[in-house]
C-alpha cells in the first residue's frame, strides 16, 4: 500500500514538473515571438523616405514684353502620376521606389515647376489660380508630356530621363483692329523630344532628380521661347523644336 502510495506521488511530482516546464517554454516562445516582432517593427521604422522637388534654375530673359501668362495643370501618363519615383529598365519593367519620393504628385510637380520656372523666365505673372487678366494681353499654356521617364539600363550601368512633351499657347485679349494685328499668331502647337543622361553613381537618386530637374528647365526654356517668337508675331524657329 506504501508503496502505491509512493509511486501516485512519484507520478503526480512528475506531472507537475511536466506542466512547468511546458508554461516555461510556452512563455519562452511567446517572449521570443514578441521580441523579433519589436524587432521587425524597429527596422520598419528606421526607414525614412526621401522627399524631392522640382526647383527651376531658371536665367531671366533680358527683354520680354510678356506680363501675363495662364500655365493649366499639365498632363502626364497615369503610370507616372504618383509620388514614387518610378524607374523603367531597358527590358520594359517598371517599379516604384517607396522610400525616394516626390513632395507631391508628380502632375503637382511639373505643374509648380513649370509655372514657377516660366514666370522667372519670362518676368511674367502666372494668373491661373485668380483668373484676373485686367483686360491685358495673356498667353494660355497647356503642357502634355507623353514621356518623362527614368530609364535605366538592366545593370544600372547608365541611366537617362527621357522626354517627349508637347504644348499648346494661345494668346488672348489682342484688338485686331489693324492688317497687321489681324495675321497676329493666336495659337502655336510645338513638341519636342530628347533625353539626358544621369551623371554619376555615388548619389545615385540625387542625381536622378537633379537631371529631372535638368529637363524640366530645358522644356521651360523651350515654352519661353515659343511664347517670346509669338508675342513677336513670328513663327519660332528653334533647334530641336518643331512648331505649327
Amino acid at each position: 500500500m506504501q508503496n502505491k502510495t509512493k509511486l501516485k506521488s512519484l507520478h503526480m511530482h512528475t506531472f507537475a514538473k511536466s506542466l512547468r516546464s511546458l508554461k516555461q517554454c510556452k512563455l519562452q516562445c511567446f517572449i521570443a515571438v514578441v521580441g523579433v516582432s519589436i524587432g521587425l517593427t524597429g527596422c520598419y521604422r528606421s526607414v525614412s523616405p526621401n522627399f524631392y522637388t522640382l526647383t527651376p534654375q531658371i536665367t531671366p530673359l533680358v527683354s520680354s514684353n510678356i506680363k501675363l501668362i495662364e500655365v493649366v495643370p499639365v498632363g502626364i501618363p497615369a503610370r507616372l502620376d504618383t509620388p514614387l519615383l518610378v524607374i523603367q529598365n531597358s527590358n520594359g519593367q517598371t517599379y516604384m521606389l517607396d522610400n525616394q519620393r516626390w513632395s507631391s504628385s508628380l502632375s503637382n510637380e511639373l505643374q509648380s515647376g513649370l509655372s514657377a520656372g516660366l514666370q522667372q523666365k519670362l518676368g511674367a505673372i502666372d494668373v491661373y489660380n485668380t483668373g484676373l487678366t485686367g483686360g491685358e494681353t495673356t498667353y494660355t499654356i497647356a503642357t502634355e508630356f507623353s514621356r518623362f521617364d527614368i530609364v535605366e539600363k538592366a545593370d544600372q550601368s547608365v541611366t537617362d530621363i527621357e522626354v517627349m512633351a508637347s504644348w499648346v499657347v494661345k494668346r488672348h485679349g489682342v484688338q485686331t483692329t489693324t492688317e497687321t494685328e489681324k495675321n497676329y499668331y493666336h495659337q502655336l502647337n510645338c513638341r519636342m523630344a530628347f533625353k539626358n543622361q544621369v551623371k554619376g553613381q555615388a548619389d545615385r537618386y540625387l542625381n536622378i532628380v537633379s537631371t529631372y530637374q535638368e529637363s524640366l528647365n530645358k522644356v521651360i526654356d523651350a515654352i519661353a521661347g515659343t511664347t517670346i517668337a509669338m508675342d513677336a508675331n513670328k513663327k519660332p524657329t528653334i533647334q530641336g523644336i518643331l512648331c505649327s
